[in-house]
């Protein structure tokens, strides 16, 4: 994404929030801004702590006024946007976002643009999918976790952790709102790590 005609940023409607704080610091530590994304109004300072410069309030935006409010808060051309929702409204919305020469990135399959081949404004589609263990990524994933332990252990990438009270459960496969008694959580790498004083359990997320 360097090679984009700015370094702004949109990381788009992401509904797990980790997911989104950590694409937000990766960015910031890429050099990007401003960083707009969008959120629930109760993760606001959140974001803006990881390294967002602009939120907007996805429940009170709909996808067909996103150019016009990413607009209305930078006059820099937005070059790079990451849609993480990726459905066909989101994948138009932030299409007309982007700017001439500028890339989008989804996690699904594309209704706007075609992989690999540049648009007649220059704009560009990237699909990913975010498994290190396949041949294509590996290269990828061992830079990046060779230099994950640095980051972490200086608080570049900080991960956010959940406490939840009530009763321990019976059975491991039950999703988070389901967790119950005193929990630490994180979400990293596809898994979810679950520890308490009895010792730790992993559930695939």
């Amino acid at each position: 994404m360097a090679n984009s005609v700015s370094n702004s940023f949109i990381i788009s409607y992401v509904s797990l929030l980790l997911t989104r704080v950590l694409a937000i610091q990766l960015a910031r530590l890429s050099g990007f801004s401003p960083i707009i994304t969008t959120s629930s109004e109760s993760n606001v300072e959140y974001c803006k702590a990881a390294g967002a410069t602009h939120v907007v309030d996805y429940r009170a935006i709909p996808y067909s006024s996103l150019p016009e409010v990413v607009s209305g808060i930078t006059s820099t051309p937005v070059s790079n946007i990451f849609d993480f929702i990726s459905s066909e409204d989101s994948q138009k919305a932030c299409w007309k976002t982007l700017a001439p020469n500028g890339q989008l990135v989804v996690t699904l399959q594309p209704v706007v643009g075609q992989p690999g081949t540049e648009a007649e404004d220059g704009k560009r589609l990237v699909q990913v999918f975010g498994n290190v263990n396949l041949d294509q990524n590996k290269e990828f994933g061992m830079s990046l976790y060779s230099k994950l332990t640095a980051l972490l252990e200086a608080g570049a990438i900080k991960v956010r952790t959940a406490t939840f009270y009530e009763q321990q459960p019976t059975d491991v496969h039950v999703s988070t709102s389901q967790i119950k008694s005193r929990y630490s959580l994180m979400v990293w790498q596809g898994y979810l790590k679950v520890s308490n004083s009895s010792g730790r359990k992993r559930l695939a997320v």
